[in-house]
């Protein structure tokens, strides 16, 4: 007789709750042979409750991590939060947006950077929920790239729309029944500048470049006058 394998224990850990990364995990709920558990570093989501709360919230971490199969980190703060703590556990992070580094500027961006780094290099994969994202932190995984994987994020598909619910849409917007009609879903506000903090990124790697390609001309230069 085959022995029942107990289920496996996922330990989430959030910079706070609510958000995007609790539908998520909603999501993942409905994996078999997994149990999960959700642990929130801070109380709150503004930036003075978080400076309180987040020094006892790795600590209580680190101790639930130990009863963990799985750490499964959510968001760019606790990835750079957590790394050290979780070091010798098996554990992933998922970037949910980045949205920390991306606004962050001067010695704030350059901590973040250096942080993520870290937790790349640390974390068994790094699940980027967009190409994009993927393509920021390349340049921050080095040797690590490798362990960047995309897994674009999934819905819970609803039931298949009848035609009486069909017809009703459509007579609230004022569109006939043989009419040709698109639904446009879309933000109503610009995002916080991704493209250009990219754009800053990539110019300085360029830069890099174009300095060492420089400095092997100059010494190939003199070699050949030597």
């Amino acid at each position: 007789m085959t022995p029942i394998r107990p289920p496996r224990r996922v330990l989430h850990v959030l910079p706070h709750r609510g958000g995007g990364a609790e539908t998520y995990i909603d999501l993942l709920e409905g994996m078999e042979g997994l149990v999960h558990a959700r642990l929130a570093l801070s109380t709150g989501r503004t930036p003075a409750s978080a400076a309180t709360a987040l020094t006892a919230g790795i600590i209580r971490a680190a101790r639930a991590a130990r009863g963990a199969d799985l750490v499964h980190v959510h968001g760019d703060v606790a990835a750079a939060l957590a790394h050290s703590p979780l070091s010798g556990r098996p554990w992933v992070w998922t970037t949910h947006g980045l949205h920390f580094m991306r606004r962050a500027t001067g010695p704030k961006l350059g901590a973040i950077e250096y942080a993520l780094g870290r937790a790349i290099a640390a974390a068994g994969a790094t699940i980027c929920t967009s190409q994009a994202e993927c393509d920021e932190l390349l340049e921050l995984a080095g040797e690590s790239a490798g362990r960047l994987r995309v897994v674009r994020n999934g819905i819970e598909l609803p039931a298949l729309t009848t035609q009486e619910a069909r017809a009703t849409a459509r007579a609230e917007l004022g569109v006939a029944q043989g009419e040709f009609c698109v639904l446009f879903l879309g933000r109503a506000r610009t995002a916080q500048a991704p493209a250009r903090r990219g754009r800053g990124r990539a110019a300085r790697a360029g830069g890099r470049r174009a300095g060492r390609a420089a400095r092997r001309r100059r010494g190939a230069a003199g070699r050949r006058g030597g």
